[in-house]
């Protein structure tokens, strides 16, 4: 998912872990998180994406956005620096 989403790339993603917090912050992505293994929801959302040029790029560009904002090395680096930094201070 974080993969197609970084390359622009829309992605249709089940609501479990990190999607949730995806859907959560950006409504527009969240119109492509399906609930569950239901056949009919997935092919609700490709149907969606097919006949819809504008929502593709839309989705495509706001995907790729999200990851840059929390999923570059830069990210998690300040994460993984603050963490110990908290750990080492107590």
């Amino acid at each position: 998912m974080i993969e197609s989403m970084a390359c622009g790339v829309p992605s249709i993603i089940s609501a479990v872990g990190h999607a949730v917090d995806i859907a959560e912050e950006d409504p527009v992505l969240g119109r492509l998180v399906i609930e569950g293994l239901n056949p009919a929801d997935y092919l609700d959302r490709l149907t969606l994406l097919a006949n819809d040029a504008d929502l593709r790029v839309e989705t495509g560009r706001r995907g790729r956005e999200y990851v840059l904002r929390h999923n570059t090395l830069e990210v998690f680096g300040k994460a993984w620096l603050d963490l110990i930094a908290e750990v080492t201070s107590k």
